[in-house]
This record gives structure tokens, C-alpha cells and sequence, in this order.
């Protein structure tokens, strides 16, 4: 991109380290950074370990960083306390193993002071205080003349009124500002060439970058390349605390590291820049940003319909924050969307209520991999959104095909029209994935479908066959003569699965039936030697779809359907779902360990042996979603003993010689 910086975020706050590592790698001395001397607390990045012998006496806890963040701030990372983050991830990176991969490329030492030693990488002085928060701020980008679209490559159509930029001499100069903490500007950045200004603030000039400013801003010191932007946090009236709701000033004080977004003073931005990669689209300007997002046309007609949805979501959106908290056991990940409660989806919101069975409820567990439910408390509202599986199809076509497949119209309308009759019938659908049953096949998929009426949702499957027959024909067969000759066929009441009749949609092609390797292949995986789909009413609202594990699959899922299923009980599981949000209305749950059985168990009906070893940890990766009044609460929990094991498991290696205490017990054993 040709933006001279795009440092707001995170990235403004590692430019220092960059100017250090080059400085390192070089002998002569760069302006603006005084040559380190051979002190402990100033070596070089490269040597950075510090020894306990070397701490110093700790300094007091400084104010909270959001109190110098201004309330009409775009956004900000911050962290509420540098030393006690920086040992809890450094805890979480330990028991995880990750620490090893870390330290390879870093040269830290996770057995060592972590604050102390990224205080020197950093080269940051005697005057900076571990026991204070930090933060990169973004201040409002149109007040100070800064045109983000210009930074991003986007066209100008839709820039900031002419006016915010006309006196702004600091007009190509992002407004973003990093909070350090620190009482003296001069005794923090010792280590650079910090020259006071007339006006009492402080510069310096790092090359390539051209000049920093620096003022002192109560507990902490404000440095940014902009001065105007500077001068707004040292002359700060109103700040974040001021502004921020109690659930989101919760959320942040809670956390580790914290993004949040006002999309009051946002919004209008992201509007524009959504604007401004539809009219890239439209006039297929190959820039920069957009095929980065977009190569080959990958998803853009999914990105068509999730920009309509942006452009009614943002307006009214209020706050979002995303909180990073971790412990030696887990890293979590809680976000949180506050909708003005007035606006359609705050009203939406605040009236769901979650139903009354488990969202991963009702699915046969049988090895579970990969479990997912979602409710749908407004099929009409969903079914405005029509049409995204089909665009996203249409994107993923041209990434993998080696010529440009088009959808002939008559065929895309078919399809969005077959997603919108479904999405209007379904009130909540629950899927699963797992080993299949003893002796059939290698893998089993249900899906359990809550609708208005199942009777119409079997019927709606009756006409799948000819419309995925149309798709082959018409679309895959002109770049694979083969793919072509794939053929759909709907069997009413075919089989009969625990006392229900079953409706087969059975998949063929020439090969399958003339070729008898090919059979014993689709047998070894579908348990079967035809691929089929089966479809089944378990009661009047719900509908069983299963794909493997032949007729004894959709009888477990029929009686899972009916009587509850078990994946939630399972206790691994309910110690994750116990950290969820409250209200739920989207729960995904995915485990390595039956991941890795699935697979040796596929491996030993092709008569391999076991091609990955047991993973013995039982703990899931888990992800959750769900209604908090008038805004959305979503967390993903990422356990330690997991990680570990993965790495292990694929590297072949274990990670002693970081690890001086043993590893802990997988929870719940």
C-alpha cells in the first residue's frame, strides 16, 4: 500500500522495536536513537534476558490508561497493567508449549522476567513503569483531516468533507497517539534523542519515519507523529471512562488486552470504506486492498451481501470491544456488540430468549469432532440475506476452477430461491460430525433442522436433486467432462430407520458403477457402496438429515433427535459450556481427540496403520455466542493442555527445556 504508515494499531506500538533491530544490525548510529551503552538495562534486543539479580524495586501502580483516552477517540488497544499481562501470557505460553516457538524467533527466555525483558527490547528507559497500563489510540480520523481511503489505496469517492482537512497541516499524518507509562518523557525515552520544544513537549526524529512528538500526560507519556494529536491527549476534558458503558468498562477492566471501537465516531468511516471497495468491485479496479481481500474473485459476491448487511448493521451499532484474557490454564477471547437498543437489532436482541433444549442437544454423539447449533429467532429477517451461499459458491468457483465457470442466471435464481423458501422454515439447525458406527463406514454428518414444518422442509429436499444435477451439468461439467456426469435422484420413503419412513437423495456417476476399486472406496467411507443422503422426519417440526454411516446412522440420529442426545453431557464439554455466555443462540464445540481417532479409525479400514498417535487430551475447543440485552456477547476459549499436545503431536518434539514445572492435568481428569 502507498500510505506512508498505517501504524494505528498494535503496529504503531512495535515501530520502535523495528527502529532497534535495525539499528543493531548496523554499525552506524541512526539519528534520533542514542547509541546503547553497555549497561544491563540497555542492551540489545538480541541479549535481552535479565537476570532476577538485576530487578529493580517495583514502582507503584499508575492511573488507569482509559482515563487518557479521549471519549471521541475512533478506537484503542490498551492494556490495564503491562507487568501482570505480560507474566499471565507468559504462563498461558508455558503451559501451552508455545513459548518455545516464541523464543526461537524472539531470543526471550520464558523462564526469565517477561516484563523486564521486553522493557529492553523495546529499549524503553529507567522512567517507564511496568505497573502501568498502554495504549494505541485512534483518534477521529475526519477531524483531523487524515483520509483513510487514500491510505488504503481506495478510490476518493467517498473522502472526508473537504472542509475537516483545509486547515490541517498535519493532514497526512494518521491521528493515532501511544500511551506509555511514565512520569518524565525524558527519563522513559532516554535511550533517543528526545529534544524539548518551545511549547514544553518533546521530539525526536527517527529515520524513515520523520519526527515523533512527546508530551507528558499525567501517569503516562503520549507520543505520536502527529502533534495536533499529541496536544488533544495532554489537553484531554472528557475521557473513555466517561463514555464507556458499565458492561464494556467491565469487559476491559477484566481483561489482558482490550480492543474496543466506538462506532459512533467511527461508523461514518467504515461506512465509506465500505462503500469505496463496492465501487472497486463494481468497476473491477484491481487495487491493492481489494484483490488482497479478494484474489481471484474469491467470496466477492459473499462480500456483496455481507457490505448490505455491514451498511444496515453499523448505523446502528454503538460500542464493540474485544477482550483477551489469560490464565495458565486458557486463553479466552469475549467480545462484545452493543446495539442502540432502540435500533431493529437491539429490539431484536433484547427479546430472544434461548430455547429451552441445549443447542448441541439432540445430536447422536458418536465420537463427536465437530458440533454446531444455531437459533434462528427470525426466519424472515434471516431470509433477507438470501442468497449468500449461493455468491460465496460462485467465488469459490473461480478461486479452484482453471477457467471462469459462470452460473447461468436462470440456475442463480433457482438457487436463491431454494435458500430463501429453507431459511423461512428453519427455526434452529444443530450439526454434528463423528466416527460412524462399527462396521459403517469412516465418518457420519447429521443435521437437525427445527422448522415450521417439517412436511415442507422433506419437500423442499425432493427438489434438490435436479437443481445440484443442473449445477454439474451446467456449470462444473464445462470444466470437467467427468464432473458433469454426476447424477441426483430423490427416493420417496425408500428406506425405514426406527419406525420412520426415509427419503434417499442418492448421488451417482458412471465410474461408481462400472469401477469396482471404486466401489470398495465408497464403501470404506460411506458404509455403503453408493453415496447416499438420507431425510427423515423425527417429529412434525424437525428434520433428520444424515450422510454416512448408512441406515444405522440415521437411526441413532433419529433417536438423538428425539430423545436429546448426549454430546452436552459429556464432561469435558460441560466444563467448557459452563464458561459460555448466558443466552445462547450459536455454540460450536471441536475436539481434537476424536479428530485424531476418526482419523486412525479411517486409516484402519483402508488397512494403514495408525497415521497420527492418540491425543490424549479430552478437553474441546469451544466457541459461543449470545444475547446480552440489547448486544451481542460472543467468547472462544483456546485450553492450554490442548495446545500443548497439538504442538507436540505435530513436531514430534517436546518442550522440557522451557518447561521446569511438570504439566498440568488435563481438566477434568
Amino acid at each position: 500500500m502507498k500510505s506512508k504508515t498505517l501504524a494505528f494499531a498494535a503496529a504503531a506500538f512495535f515501530l520502535l522495536a523495528g527502529i532497534i533491530a535495525a539499528q543493531d544490525a548496523s554499525e552506524t548510529q541512526p539519528v534520533g536513537v542514542k547509541k546503547a551503552e553497555a549497561s544491563p538495562d540497555s542492551q540489545p534486543a538480541k541479549s535481552a534476558v535479565i537476570r532476577p539479580a538485576q530487578t529493580r524495586p517495583a514502582k507503584a501502580a499508575c492511573e488507569s490508561v482509559l482515563r487518557r483516552i479521549p471519549a471521541d477517540a475512533m478506537g484503542f488497544v490498551a492494556i490495564n497493567n503491562f507487568a501482570d499481562s505480560c507474566k499471565t501470557l507468559q504462563a498461558f505460553l508455558k503451559e501451552s508449549g508455545m513459548a518455545k516457538l516464541i523464543a526461537s524467533e524472539s531470543g526471550l527466555d520464558f523462564n526469565e522476567d517477561l516484563p523486564l525483558q521486553l522493557k529492553n527490547l523495546f529499549r524503553f528507559g529507567d522512567g517507564f513503569n511496568p505497573n502501568g497500563g498502554l495504549a494505541v489510540v485512534l483518534l477521529n480520523t475526519d477531524k483531523y483531516g487524515y483520509d483513510l481511503l487514500k491510505a488504503l489505496d481506495l478510490e476518493d469517492a467517498a473522502s472526508p468533507p473537504a472542509s475537516n482537512a483545509a486547515d490541517q497541516p498535519d493532514g497526512d499524518t494518521p491521528p493515532f497517539v501511544i500511551l506509555l507509562p511514565g512520569r518524565r518523557v525524558e527519563s522513559v525515552l532516554e535511550n533517543f534523542d528526545v529534544e524539548k520544544d518551545e511549547s514544553g513537549g518533546w521530539h525526536f526524529t527517527v529515520p524513515g519515519e520523520g519526527k515523533w512528538f512527546a508530551a507528558q500526560a499525567g501517569d503516562y507519556i503520549a507520543l505520536s507523529l502527529n502533534s495536533k494529536a499529541v496536544a488533544a491527549i495532554t489537553g484531554i476534558k472528557k475521557s473513555a471512562v466517561d463514555k464507556l458503558s458499565k458492561e464494556h468498562a467491565e469487559l476491559i477492566a477484566r481483561s489482558h488486552l482490550a480492543v474496543h471501537v466506538d462506532f459512533a465516531v467511527s461508523g461514518p468511516a467504515v461506512l465509506r470504506i465500505i462503500k469505496a471497495i463496492e465501487k472497486a468491485q463494481e468497476e473491477d479496479q484491481e487495487n491493492d486492498f481489494g484483490y488482497f481481500f479478494f484474489p481471484f474473485g474469491l467470496l466477492q459476491g459473499a462480500f456483496k451481501k455481507a457490505a448490505i448487511a455491514a451498511k444496515d448493521i453499523v448505523p446502528q451499532a454503538g460500542e464493540f470491544t474485544l477482550a483477551i484474557k489469560a490464565s495458565k490454564e486458557n486463553l479466552g477471547f469475549d467480545a462484545l456488540v452493543s446495539f442502540k437498543p432502540e435500533s431493529v437489532i437491539g429490539k431484536l436482541l433484547a427479546g430472544y430468549k434461548a430455547p429451552d433444549k441445549s443447542l448441541i442437544g439432540r445430536l447422536p454423539d458418536v465420537g463427536c469432532v465437530f458440533a454446531a447449533g444455531k437459533s434462528i429467532p427470525d426466519s424472515k429477517q434471516a431470509a433477507e440475506h438470501a442468497g449468500a451461499f449461493t455468491e460465496a459458491l460462485k467465488g469459490l468457483l473461480e478461486l479452484v476452477a482453471s477457467e471462469k465457470l459462470e452460473v447461468p442466471k436462470e440456475l442463480h435464481d433457482k438457487m436463491v430461491k431454494f435458500e430463501d423458501q429453507l431459511i423461512r422454515q428453519i427455526t434452529s439447525a444443530r450439526l454434528v460430525l463423528g466416527r460412524a458406527p462399527d462396521n459403517a463406514g469412516m465418518f457420519g454428518l447429521a443435521v437437525v433442522l427445527e422448522c415450521q414444518n417439517a412436511a415442507k422442509v422433506k419437500a423442499l429436499f425432493a427438489d434438490l436433486p435436479a437443481l445440484a444435477g443442473e449445477f454439474c451439468k451446467d456449470v462444473l461439467g464445462k470444466a470437467d467432462d467427468d464432473l458433469g456426469k454426476f447424477t441426483f435422484s430423490h427416493k420417496k420413503g425408500a428406506e425405514k430407520a426406527d419406525d420412520k419412513a426415509v427419503d434417499v437423495v442418492e448421488i451417482s456417476h458412471p465410474e461408481l458403477e462400472s469401477d469396482a476399486d471404486a466401489k470398495e472406496h465408497v464403501t470404506a467411507i460411506f458404509g455403503e457402496d453408493k453415496i447416499r443422503l438420507f431425510v427423515a422426519d423425527a417429529d412434525e417440526k424437525t428434520v433428520v438429515i444424515t450422510l454416512g454411516g448408512g441406515k444405522n446412522f440415521m437411526k441413532e440420529a433419529i433417536k438423538a433427535a428425539k430423545g436429546g442426545g448426549n454430546i452436552e453431557k459429556n464432561r469435558e464439554v460441560a466444563q467448557a459450556c459452563n464458561q459460555m455466555p448466558d443466552n445462547l443462540f450459536l455454540l460450536m464445540v471441536f475436539s481434537v481427540s476424536n479428530l485424531y481417532e476418526l482419523i486412525n479409525n479411517a486409516a484402519a479400514q483402508m488397512g494403514e496403520p495408525d497415521v497420527v498417535p492418540p491425543f490424549q487430551c479430552k478437553i474441546p475447543f469451544i466457541l459461543g455466542a449470545g444475547a446480552q440485552g440489547s448486544s451481542l456477547r460472543g467468547k472462544l476459549i483456546l485450553p492450554a493442555p490442548v495446545i500443548k499436545e497439538l504442538l507436540k503431536s505435530l513436531s514430534g518434539e517436546d518442550d522440557s527445556n522451557i518447561q521446569d514445572e511438570p504439566p498440568s492435568a488435563p481438566a477434568g481428569k
